[in-house]
């Protein structure tokens, strides 16, 4: 036993010689360690060193930084040192670093769900982070506002893209779709109304286009006051009819009155239930009795007198010149005079007759009658 030892030493002693001497390994034959040729067992070296295929005690590697101890040195084994792994920083990213003895631990990269996008990206030593998508109709879901509208949706990378809604030119173009997340607003032209056939009954406005309604066409009893344009409709007024005065009972039709527009002058005779007057400022004494002013103390005279010779206004006695000088009067100004008298346009025969002979020569004339004839 002692032999042995002394033997292993003197192994040892020579190689190391060899070592300092020529800087290389000693020159002697590989040595099978496990068969344990060398008389060196498995533990034979001291701490720190381990048994090489040169029968030779070597150093125990030390691990660099970028390294980490997969295998302890012992025996006939050198240290196990094995290289960290390496995040690409683009599939996946470091979620533990590595130490001396623990390798870098790597993940996958997050990925965003649907209706998410990047907000950070991934890199070597952080996970990606992701927000929800922004929509361009604003925050409020419930009640949103668009002045925007998608133009590229938004994908797990790319946060969507808005662009600005079309705006409508006001008073030549209204919204025929409104803008919404995924569309423009649509612009449509007003319609211009014709005039003649239709005009315009409401605006065109932000969300409505015109109105236009058909053009008014007057009746046979009434006349085209103004005409139909774009922007108004026809204007129609009711013709005023005109008798003669002394125009015979039973005998008022179409054929014995004339139809005269609003603007259009005639004489004018006024009644009430008991008295009539006639109205003129030019009538000869044979036309009139006494030079009278048509108002209510004149009516109310030959109402009080009521004798056989006055007739109530019969006879010429119902003569009166106006105030204003106007024997003549456009039919609303006619009926605004008789009305300040108490009185009335005559309006039926009954009242044609209780007119007539009153004066002023208008049995032979046309006055403004207010009645209806068949």
């Amino acid at each position: 036993m002692r032999s042995i030892v002394v033997a292993i030493a003197i192994c040892f002693a020579v190689a190391e010689q060899q070592v300092l001497e020529l800087g290389v390994e000693p020159t002697v034959a590989a040595v099978n360690v496990d068969a344990g040729l060398c008389g060196i067992k498995d533990d034979g070296c001291t701490d720190g060193f381990f048994v090489s295929d040169k029968c030779i005690c070597r150093t125990c590697t030390v691990c660099t930084p970028k390294e980490f101890l997969k295998t302890e040195c012992g025996g006939k084994l050198d240290t196990g040192c094995v290289q960290h792994a390496t995040c690409d920083g683009s599939a996946k990213f470091q979620k533990t670093e590595g130490t001396p003895k623990a390798d870098t631990i790597c993940e996958a990269c997050k990925t965003c769900e649907k209706g998410t996008t990047q907000d950070g990206p991934c890199s070597e030593k952080v996970d990606r982070t992701c927000k929800t998508c922004t929509t361009c109709g604003g925050s409020n879901v419930k009640a949103p506002t668009w002045t925007k509208f998608v133009k590229e949706a938004c994908t797990a990378s790319a946060d969507t893209t808005c662009t600005d809604c079309t705006v409508c030119e006001t008073g030549r173009e209204y919204q025929a779709t409104p803008c919404g997340e995924t569309q423009n607003r649509e612009c449509k032209a007003c319609t211009t109304c014709d005039g003649q056939t239709n005009f315009q009954s409401a605006k065109c406005t932000e969300t409505k286009d015109t109105q236009c309604d058909a053009c008014l066409t007057c009746s046979s009893a009434e006349y085209v006051k103004s005409s139909c344009s774009a922007e108004k409709n026809t204007v129609c007024a009711a013709y005023g009819l005109t008798v003669k005065g002394g125009q015979a009972k039973g005998k008022v039709s179409k054929a014995t009155t004339k139809r005269l527009k609003d603007t259009e002058i005639a004489f004018v005779r006024c009644v009430n239930d008991n008295v009539g007057i006639s109205v003129c400022s030019d009538a000869t004494s044979l036309q009139k009795k006494g030079d009278h002013t048509c108002d209510l103390a004149f009516v109310a005279s030959l109402k009080a007198k009521l004798v056989a010779s006055k007739k109530n206004g019969k006879g010429a006695f119902g003569a009166c010149k106006p105030k204003d000088g106007n024997a003549e009067k456009t039919l609303a100004d006619a009926e605004k005079f008789c009305k300040s008298m108490n009185m009335r346009i005559p309006g039926n025969e009954t009242d044609l007759a209780t007119g007539k002979d009153t004066g002023c020569g208008q049995n032979r004339e046309q006055i403004w009658y207010a009645g209806v004839v068949a």
